[in-house]
């Protein structure tokens, strides 16, 4: 392969959109580009797709004046074409998915088990806020059963937010203890 020395003239030719450069623009940079993504493991339809987006954006370049380098443009046309395999391989695994006959998506409906289980941790629930002072009870059911704000539940109580967090902890640790009481 022999080195072509690109110039003004060259540019302004490809840029005018003149039919021999172009031609010889496509098949002077065609081979090398092949050579440099095969050389990255690219397989040969992904290697069509860098090369078509390189050309387009090459051209795009040179006909709105980017490219101001014309001893740099082979240099140039390696850069993006470096870029657009770099965005392609990118957008290849951010669209990645798992085919679906293979993968095994679980059941969101609970099975009898589960839904006893439930039945019988929702019981033992109701029976350990009885248990609680009545305070205890209705802090923990504000804030956790009927997922209130902080803030909503300061000022049902008249307190404020360090208050709350020291109320909080303790009436969980009596939870605990109870049912840790009650599970042995």
């Amino acid at each position: 392969m022999e080195l072509f020395s690109f110039d003004e003239e060259y540019l302004r030719r490809l840029g005018a959109q003149d039919p021999a450069t172009e031609a010889h623009f496509v098949s002077y940079f065609s081979e090398r580009l092949k050579i440099v993504l095969r050389g990255r493991g690219v397989d040969s339809h992904t290697l069509d797709e860098v090369r078509q987006e390189t050309f387009c954006r090459v051209w795009g370049a040179v006909c709105s004046g980017e490219v101001r380098n014309p001893r740099g443009f082979g240099a140039y046309v390696h850069s993006v074409c470096k870029n657009v395999l770099s965005e392609t391989r990118r957008d290849i695994v951010r669209n990645q998915h798992d085919q679906l006959d293979s993968t095994d998506v679980a059941d969101q409906q609970l099975d009898l088990e589960d839904l006893m289980q439930q039945k019988q941790n929702g019981k033992l629930v109701r029976e350990i806020l009885a248990m609680l002072p009545e305070r205890d009870r209705h802090i923990l059911h504000a804030r956790f059963f009927e997922d209130r704000e902080n803030e909503d539940v300061c000022l049902q109580f008249g307190i404020d937010r360090d208050y709350l967090r020291v109320l909080l902890h303790r009436a969980i640790n009596r939870f605990g203890e109870i049912y840790r009481k009650k599970s042995n």
